[in-house]
């Protein structure tokens, strides 16, 4: 998922902490107050209060996104369920790979938006395990967008 482009006040933090949870940048499978704190710090510059955090995350959880966004006590926050799940996604992804009638743009395109609540590990990861079937072309077209997206990044 794309990171937020959002400015640094506090008003779009709650789409900045949609997308931490989303694209999990430091791999927690929990995600406390404390944590989110501090990679909205580390991330966007964003200082949040305990509170805020609070309910951003109690809204996000109300709202009916095609995400499930859960917590366990004593644990944190986690995405529980995705748009798709991944036994379907998985599916979806060897009929895309095995398909020879596809040209190369529409892999892409379908390869993107199949995997377009993934976070950048999980799309890598699909990467490797398709690695068979992906042509050169669409390994150096995930390149090209990981670094341009390093680059906005230190632009940033």
């Amino acid at each position: 998922m794309k990171k937020p482009s959002v400015s640094k006040s506090k008003k779009g933090a709650i789409f900045n902490i949609l997308w931490l949870l989303i694209e999990n940048p430091k791999n927690l499978k929990y995600f406390r107050q404390a944590d989110i704190k501090n990679q909205l710090v580390e991330e966007f510059g964003i200082n949040l209060d305990r509170k805020t955090i609070q309910d951003y995350l109690d809204i996000l959880i109300d709202l009916n996104l095609p995400y499930d966004l859960s917590h366990e006590n004593n644990k944190g926050y986690y995405i529980s369920n995705k748009i798709i799940s991944d036994i379907e996604r998985e599916i979806m992804l060897n009929s895309l790979f095995n398909l020879k009638a596809i040209n190369l743009d529409s892999r892409i395109n379908l390869f993107n938006f199949l995997t377009y609540d993934c976070g950048r590990t999980q799309k890598k990861e699909y990467y490797k395990i398709h690695n068979r079937h992906i042509n050169s072309n669409l390994n150096d077209h995930f390149s090209l967008v990981e670094n341009l997206e390093i680059i906005q990044k230190a632009i940033d």
